[in-house]
Parts: structure tokens; C-alpha cells; sequence
């Protein structure tokens, strides 16, 4: 059994030539293009591989659909990873707000310095919010960015210490 997932382009391509029995010359009069576009993407030292619109025709010349099934195998592992990072911002995001509700709780007055840590807490779960929209295949929401998010709230800090001063 072939392990796909941990297959590069090239060795799924040398799985699916080797398995077809063809020469190099039969795949590539099959395609239409030159033994050494075939060689190219049969050569492990060399990153060049099949574009994503020659896969379906690099299985027929093959004869079967390793390189389908080799294709799916990664989009799967992409949308894995995905989705792993996106609960990673939801925990980071989880934590914050647990910060949040045990300082509202513990605390009877919020003095300054409970604010400026709400204000840092408050950030930190923006900032996974916009990596988790930007993790979405289609974002509804528009942020602004981070840059600009932290220099606000560095501005309101910055403002609420002055006129506290005064």
C-alpha cells in the first residue's frame, strides 16, 4: 500500500509511471509533449512537477488515478491542518477570555492596571479573531489590522494615564 500522504509530487508521479508499466517515450507521445518534460517530473532532485491542469491528463496517459487519489490525499491534509490552527486561535482565544472573567469577578474596583491588562486580554483575542476570519475560506467580517488595532489601544492607554495624571 502506497502512503500518499507522505508523498511529494514527484515520487506520487514515479508511483503512477511505475505502476502504469509505460516508458517515458509512450506517456509523452500519449501527452503530446517532450520526453523531458516526462523525465523532469520523474527526477527527484529537480522540484519541477505537473501543473494541476496536466493531472487528469497524466492519468489517463497513466492508466490509472494515483495521482488523483494522491491530490485528494493532500487537500485533505491541507484542510486538517487548517482547521487544527483554527481551534489553536480558538483555545488561545478561550484562555484570554477566561482571564478576562476571573479578573471581572475577583476584583471589586478596577483600578488602571486592571484596565491596561483587560485592554492587553481584549487585544490578544482580536488578534485571534483576525487570524481565525483569515483562516476561513470566505471571511465576512473585515478587520482592522493588527498594527493599527494594538496602536489604538496602546493610543487609548496612553490617553487614559495622561488624563488621570492631570
Amino acid at each position: 500500500m502506497m502512503h500518499l500522504k507522505e508523498m511529494t509530487a514527484t515520487e506520487a508521479v514515479c508511483a503512477a509511471k511505475e505502476c502504469s508499466g509505460k516508458t517515458n517515450k509512450e506517456i509523452a507521445d500519449h501527452l503530446g509533449i517532450s520526453r523531458g518534460v516526462i523525465t523532469r517530473y520523474l527526477n527527484g532532485d529537480d522540484d519541477y512537477s505537473p501543473r494541476m491542469g496536466i493531472i487528469p491528463d497524466l492519468c489517463h496517459a497513466f492508466e490509472n488515478d494515483i495521482l488523483l487519489q494522491w491530490l485528494e490525499v493532500r487537500i485533505r491534509k491541507v484542510e486538517e491542518s487548517r482547521k487544527g490552527k483554527m481551534l489553536l486561535h480558538v483555545a488561545k482565544m478561550e484562555k484570554a477570555l477566561k482571564v478576562v472573567k476571573l479578573l471581572l469577578t475577583t476584583k471589586e474596583e478596577i483600578r488602571a492596571e486592571d484596565e491596561e491588562e483587560l485592554h492587553d486580554l481584549l487585544d490578544k483575542m482580536e488578534r485571534e479573531c483576525q487570524r481565525l476570519d483569515f483562516l476561513l475560506p470566505c471571511s465576512r467580517y473585515q478587520y482592522v489590522p493588527v498594527e493599527k488595532s494594538v496602536n489604538r489601544a496602546a493610543g487609548t492607554r496612553r490617553q487614559s494615564r495622561q488624563e488621570e495624571k492631570e
